[in-house]
Parts: structure tokens; sequence; C-alpha cells
């Protein structure tokens, strides 16, 4: 019983909070900046991602590298090290080709110059 007490309490207390009247002058500002839209953070979420790939590449190169030097004539090791090598090749052109795909998009048909 005491339970209920409490719960009708707190659901009354809430309602009459919600009830209050606000005042009508304060406004939410932007968080992104003033003139920034979404498109800029969408611009700015790329370019970190692109980074961040470009970062994952350049392990993948030291990595295919390390293990092709380190093969020691070996063929599993020397396929594995060149398989590295041209997969982290071709995703760098894969990201950076959808890179340009999305900015021209956005430059030509969004107008967002910012990107």
């Amino acid at each position: 019983m005491k339970k209920n007490k409490i719960i009708s309490l707190v659901t009354v207390i809430g309602l009459f909070l919600l009830t209050l009247p606000a005042k009508a002058e304060k406004t939410l500002d932007n968080p992104l900046g003033k003139d920034r839209g979404l498109l800029d953070l969408y611009g700015d979420i790329t370019k970190a991602l692109v980074g961040f790939t470009g970062v994952l590449a350049f392990m993948f190169f030291i990595i295919g590298g390390i293990t092709l030097l380190t093969s020691a004539g070996n063929p599993e090791k020397v396929k594995k090290g060149q398989q590295m090598l041209v997969w982290a090749v071709i995703g760098i052109i894969v990201v950076f080709s959808s890179y340009i795909i999305i900015r021209v998009v956005l430059e030509t048909v969004i107008g967002a110059a910012g990107v």
C-alpha cells in the first residue's frame, strides 16, 4: 500500500511540473555551430572515415610488407603478403573513389560547397 502512495505522489508531482509554464524566450542553440548544417556534419564524418581507412590501409601495407619480407622463400607466406598488399591497394582505390563520388554529388546536386 505504501508503494502505491509513493508512485501516486511521484506521478502527481511530475504532472504538476509538466503543466508549469515554460519561458518562451529560451531557444535551443545549434550544437554544430552557427552556420553549420547537417551536410557539414556528414562531410566531417566522411572525412574522418576516409582518414581512418587510410590508416588501416597503411597498417595492412606494413603487415603485408613484413609478411613478404619474412617469408624466407615460403610460397604460402609470399602469396599471403602479396595478397595483403593487393587488397590494401584495392581498398584504398574503392574508398577514395567513393569519397570523390560522394563529394561531387553533394557539391553539384545539393550545393554543399563545404563538404
